[in-house]
């Protein structure tokens, strides 16, 4: 753990198996290690809540939210588990899916994730049933990682198996309605994302996107572009007028 004004190490904790990855949510993290274990981690106090091996594989990917914890390897699999205090229980609520989960973002009563196909994934934990949003031009694609951004667009990362183009597109997460792509053909697939929606300055960088390379996407930029959208002018736009150097 890092501070970010001072630049100085906070604390650290050690793993007997590589991270392979993790997520935030509030003042909690939870880890997932290469040898199939997940560990439920407090900034706060810097103290390990519970860690538990939920998988025989890697842990490939995560979603969290304040009660519910959601895991997958690369078997392929989806396990969902309930946050109590200090422990975790397993929810006997069955996800299929036929591969590997790459990503994926919990948002209210709905689960969104990208896998190796075409399209995103949204499960309903309430009727249990599975919708589709294409996310992909041509049918070989995939989605390497998505963001909730300020609770209103679902942002995930499209990346050509055969062109090697990569692109990021922008949905409503009212309605799922597709608004608008960013296209790259030289950068190469996005593997995480993140950004900063706290930030108020029209040129601050809010959209960060890591690959090859490290992207950044200034405020002003999306408003102009989600603007344009709904006035219908156009829904694609090239990585060149939208990218700020750092």
């Amino acid at each position: 753990m890092w501070d970010t004004k001072s630049g100085k190490l906070e604390h650290s904790h050690y793993l007997f198996s590589p991270i392979t990855c993790a997520v935030i949510f509030g003042k909690m993290v939870l880890i997932g290690t290469e040898g199939g274990k997940i560990m439920y981690y407090c900034t706060e106090t810097f103290t390990v809540k519970w860690e538990t091996v939920g998988h025989l594989e890697n842990v490939l990917s995560l979603a969290l939210n304040e009660k519910t914890a959601i895991s997958a390897s690369t078997v392929p699999d989806l396990r969902v588990w309930q946050i109590l205090e200090d422990s975790v229980s397993t929810v006997p609520i069955e996800i299929p899916v036929t591969r590997p989960v790459r990503c994926m973002v919990i948002y209210k009563e709905k689960l969104y994730f990208g896998d190796d196909g075409v399209n995103i994934k949204v499960f309903d934990f309430k009727s249990e049933n599975i919708d589709k949003l294409k996310n992909h031009d041509t049918d070989h694609g995939s989605t390497d990682c998505m963001l909730i951004y300020k609770n209103c667009y679902l942002i995930t990362s499209s990346y050509n198996l055969d062109s090697g183009r990569t692109s990021i597109n922008f949905r409503s997460l009212e309605d799922h309605s597709y608004l608008f792509t960013i296209r790259c053909s030289i950068y190469g697939p996005i593997t995480c994302m993140s950004c900063d929606p706290s930030r108020d300055q029209a040129d601050t960088p809010e959209l960060f996107c890591g690959g090859c390379e490290l992207g950044v996407i200034n405020r002003s930029w999306m408003i102009k572009a989600l603007i344009i959208t709904r006035r219908r002018r156009s829904k694609c736009y090239d990585w060149k007028h939208c990218k700020t150097n750092m």
